[in-house]
């Protein structure tokens, strides 16, 4: 492991209906405890959003837990949303793979796009920050964290999105709930062959040379009015 390296779990949906969508799960994370010390600043991040795409727009919606920086505690909430200066150093330029018109022809194919995978594309900066995240509003919280490495509390975490609105509602962590409503993500055109995506995705973050763990109990997906 490297400062910057990402562990990353997806599970590839589909959705049935454009509606309100929540996530939630309980959670706790560490490092791996391979010497002296509780490493809380050793962990840079972790989060949890949605790879969504329907017949108009793809987006990613979701949070980051800024936990530390170049060794200096962050402990703030970010959501996901690419930074309108960020279009120039994105990432990779590779081509997608080629869909089909109804006519049978090819798709042009398509390049990595301003606010896709924000979890690895994007530029990143000192403060820990980067260009596919902003701020949650009065984000700031200090999570629990025990008074040696091997000990874990577990933290809930939910989010809520409106799909018909294609914009974030609430930010739930611990005790804290997050008003969000206002607040949209990036949209990009629609990629070829994949309407209907809804993908939930984890990540965590190291800030050192050390293995930063994120671990997930009960992922719970619900849809509604």
């Amino acid at each position: 492991p490297v400062p910057g390296s990402i562990g990353h779990a997806i599970k590839r949906l589909t959705f049935i209906k454009r509606q309100f969508l929540k996530a939630e799960m309980w959670y706790t994370f560490k490092p791996e405890q391979d010497r002296p010390g509780l490493g809380e600043n050793d962990i840079r991040a972790f989060g949890f959003f949605w790879d969504i795409q329907d017949y108009e727009y793809r987006y990613f919606v979701g949070a980051r837990y800024l936990n530390a920086a170049d060794g200096k505690m962050q402990q703030k909430w970010q959501y996901l949303c690419a930074d309108a200066g960020s279009a120039n150093d994105w990432g990779d330029k590779g081509q997608s793979a080629v869909g089909l018109h109804q006519n049978g022809t090819e798709e042009n194919k398509v390049c990595i796009k301003k606010g896709i995978d924000p979890q690895w594309f994007g530029r990143r900066y000192p403060d820990g920050g980067g260009d596919g995240f902003i701020d949650v509003p009065n984000g700031f919280q200090k999570l629990c964290y025990n008074e040696t490495v091997d000990k874990i509390n577990w933290h809930y975490f939910s989010i809520v999105l409106n799909m018909v609105k294609r914009e974030y509602v609430e930010l739930y962590s611990v005790d804290k709930v997050f008003d969000l409503r206002g607040l949209k993500p990036t949209l990009v055109d629609a990629y070829p062959r994949i309407n209907g995506l809804l993908n939930p995705v984890v990540w965590v973050e190291a800030d050192t040379n050390r293995r930063a763990f994120l671990f997930v109990d009960s992922i719970i997906i619900s849809t509604g009015k």
